[in-house]
């Protein structure tokens, strides 16, 4: 695909992105105004699941989802997932079938109309305040505790290195650990080389999405903490050379 193409098609998609934004936040802000915290988090997140299939259909993207009878609906999993992209979470919109929460930088929520979306659905965290960083912990422990699942980025960041994952934080695993809730690794590949994280050179494509098997955390302690971070990373690590065609041409 020729340059001016990508950059064409970039602009697509940040447009049909943000007339949509625009268009559902009258809806989003009845919902919230209307019915209880719970209610409207949940109307949105089902809303939110159609935007997701009809954007990437939109932008010419073909989500394959593989795994998903590994996580059966009704439980809830502290969801983990490699971080390469802002496409990742159109992407997880499609492939998600769990009512959840996020977390999220407190930048986003500064932004215009998006920010009210992501103050509403997700846990809004300043990275370099330790205050924030533990009530953000908190308000995500209270949601798992109401049976709502938790989607987390351990990387921290979007990978922008040629390693199939960074190093992953502590957060999500002792979440997963104090609450004695599983782990459910979920690995999305492609979207790096369809949407970069460092130009606008965006193109249509195929993502591959994988859930692999939750892992229990049942009877673990903090102790276990870094040999389960170890674990799952293995795994993550592991379906991603195994699927991603960058490093299986360079084997």
């Amino acid at each position: 695909m020729l340059k001016p193409f990508q950059l064409l098609f970039a602009f697509w998609a940040g447009f049909t992105f943000s007339i949509f934004m625009v268009v559902a936040f009258p809806y989003f802000y009845f919902l919230y105004l209307v019915f209880d915290e719970m209610r409207a988090h949940r109307y949105v997140m089902q809303f939110l699941r159609v935007w997701g299939i009809v954007w990437n259909f939109l932008c010419g993207y073909k989500i394959e989802v593989s795994g998903r009878e590994n996580i059966p609906l009704g439980s809830c999993y502290i969801f983990i997932s490699n971080h390469a992209s802002s496409l990742d979470a159109m992407v997880w919109l499609y492939a998600n079938r769990h009512l959840m929460k996020g977390l999220a930088k407190k930048e986003i929520s500064k932004i215009p109309v998006l920010g009210y979306l992501f103050r509403k659905t997700c846990v809004i965290v300043e990275r370099g305040n330790k205050e924030s960083r533990q009530q953000s912990m908190q308000a995500l422990r209270e949601a798992a505790q109401k049976n709502i699942s938790i989607i987390m980025f351990p990387e921290g960041t979007r990978n922008i290195t040629d390693k199939p994952l960074q190093p992953f934080y502590d957060g999500a695993f002792r979440i997963a650990i104090d609450l004695q809730k599983p782990l459910a690794p979920f690995v999305m590949i492609n979207t790096g080389v369809l949407m970069p994280s460092t130009n606008f050179f965006y193109k249509p494509g195929i993502v591959k999405c994988i859930y692999l098997n939750p892992v229990s955390t049942e009877g673990l302690e903090e102790k276990d903490m870094e040999s389960l971070k170890a674990k799952v990373f293995a795994r993550m690590e592991k379906a991603i050379l195994e699927n991603d065609e960058r490093y299986i041409n360079k084997s």
